[in-house]
């Protein structure tokens, strides 16, 4: 597998495991907050990881960073 392979692998099984955090959390009657930490964080990870192996998004993510006048 090469790294566009390994990186997608890695975001499907991060959100796995975020979903199955975020039933846990759900569960144990916890605080909204801390679900919605949960999810921010996995969609950062996601972005990342996936503009890592895309230009396109890259580029996006870019235009945060340092916003073009």
């Amino acid at each position: 597998m090469g790294i566009r392979n390994d990186s997608l692998v890695s975001v499907g099984a991060r959100t796995l495991l975020v979903a199955a955090i975020i039933v846990v959390l759900l569960g144990r009657r916890e605080g909204p907050w801390s679900a919605v930490g949960r999810i921010v964080s996995g969609l950062t990870c996601a972005a990342f990881l996936l503009g890592y192996i895309n230009p396109d998004i890259r580029d996006d993510l870019g235009k945060l960073v340092v916003p073009r006048a």
